[in-house]
């Protein structure tokens, strides 16, 4: 049920980038970004199962493409657009008793090209909910080597791929990866030009004086010559958390480690920027 509502207010709201945003540019969307597991959100109670392993993957988790990014794709092709996003993610090929947490990337044709999985989950949260591809190294790189963006037979690339497409090369970091300078390096040896973020950072990392979210995202933009465009929730609604545990600001940042437009408060903001494949190929 939480998984539909979230969902359904994802494609309620989705008209609103290209209709009232993209114009103010003179250039049509070509990409959305969305925050991490926006559909289901975290859970740190197992209850009925033994573990909370179980618990996500047989009460939260989703296919990968399945049902949910067929209707994420329904809008990619209406506007034309690629979608990026995060989810909960059982893959039946490796296990269906525990969940990864999936990066994807829907094409404006609807099919889902790219997917890599978070491999550096946040341990400090005593509800750690997916599985990293290190937990289960072997496996993972035999049945995900060579699909959705990976080189065949390349390790780096099949835990950090890169995807060519019309907009440019695309990668992608899954929130806590973001705050090791590895990650980003890995997806950058390989010629990424947009890194998308999508995250669930929570105070205080996102505000002053940490501001580790922001710190973040314009390090990886500089130090590897490339755009990032970050994404994370400006609300969470849970039992016990204050409304404000989460201080959204979500944000595009240039190659030169500029941030050229974010929604710098928590809330449901829309927002977006104009960036140039062809300027940053100059640059390098």
């Amino acid at each position: 049920e939480i998984r539909k509502a979230n969902l359904d207010r994802i494609l309620e709201i989705f008209g609103y980038g290209p209709l009232r945003l993209s114009f103010r540019e003179y250039a049509p969307l070509k990409l959305v970004v969305l925050p991490e597991v926006f559909m289901q959100g975290w859970n740190d109670n197992p209850a009925p199962y033994s573990n909370i392993f179980t618990k996500v993957a047989k009460d939260m988790a989703i296919r990968i493409p399945g049902e949910e990014t067929e209707l994420l794709a329904e809008q990619a092709k209406k506007f034309k657009t690629y979608i990026a996003g995060s989810a909960h993610e059982v893959i039946p090929e490796i296990s269906t008793e525990y969940a990864f947490n999936s990066a994807f990337i829907i094409a404006p044709s609807g099919e889902v090209v790219y997917k890599r999985h978070k491999y550096c989950p946040y341990l400090p949260y005593s509800g750690r909910d997916d599985v990293s591809p290190h937990d289960v190294w072997d496996k993972y790189l035999e049945v995900m080597d060579g699909k959705y963006g990976r080189k065949k037979g390349d390790t780096l690339s099949c835990l950090f791929p890169v995807i060519e497409t019309d907009i440019g090369k695309l990668g992608y970091l899954i929130c806590n990866e973001a705050f090791y300078p590895e990650h980003s390096r890995a997806l950058g040896l390989q010629g990424c030009e947009v890194m998308i973020r999508s995250s669930g950072v929570a105070e205080p990392d996102g505000s002053p004086p940490q501001q580790l979210w922001e710190i973040s995202n314009r390090a990886h933009a500089a130090f590897n010559t490339m755009y990032v465009v970050a994404c994370a929730p400006g609300t969470l609604y849970v039992k016990g958390n204050p409304a404000n545990a989460y201080p959204g600001n979500s944000m595009v940042v240039d190659f030169h480690g500029a941030i050229i437009q974010e929604a710098p408060y928590p809330g449901e903001p829309v927002t977006a920027a104009q960036f140039s494949i062809d300027a940053v190929r100059r640059r390098r």
